[in-house]
């Protein structure tokens, strides 16, 4: 089998993306700033994946409980390039000491912060569901 097509340098790379994220945070003329978001690495996101999981005892067994709400946070957060989540000073004008909480202060309108999760959702993949990988083996 021929492996040129899968070396590194023939590997598309996934672009940063920008997004206003909130109408609260504007520039010098009252546009929104933009944000710059970046794809999460898949050693990223099974980073966060197990840090949002703990064990808790069921009878005699450890199951694992995963804590979605803190995930979505995480990689969130993480996606984001500027504003830098952690950037003390930033954190410190917020009273925060995390990045996930200092981007729950910066957009704390709870649309305008389930709007960036999405984003951040579909630009890493996430945007598909069981019925669209169905519908897409059909054809």
């Amino acid at each position: 089998m021929n492996y040129s097509k899968f070396m590194r340098q023939n590997k598309i790379e996934r672009k940063n993306e920008y997004l206003a994220v909130t109408k609260s945070l504007l520039d010098d003329d009252g546009t929104p700033l933009l944000w710059e978001l970046k794809p999460v690495t898949a050693k990223e996101e099974s980073e966060i994946r197990d840090r949002c999981t703990d064990y808790v005892q069921k009878g005699k067994k450890q199951m694992p409980r995963f804590n979605s709400g803190k995930y979505l946070t995480a990689i969130t957060a993480a996606a984001v390039v500027v504003p830098d989540l952690h950037f003390a000073e930033l954190q410190d004008s917020y009273g925060v000491k995390s990045a996930e909480d200092l981007l729950e202060a910066i957009v704390d309108h709870p649309g305008e912060l389930n709007d960036l999760v999405l984003f951040v959702q579909k630009m890493n993949g996430f945007d598909t569901t069981d019925e669209d990988l169905a519908e897409e083996a059909k054809n």
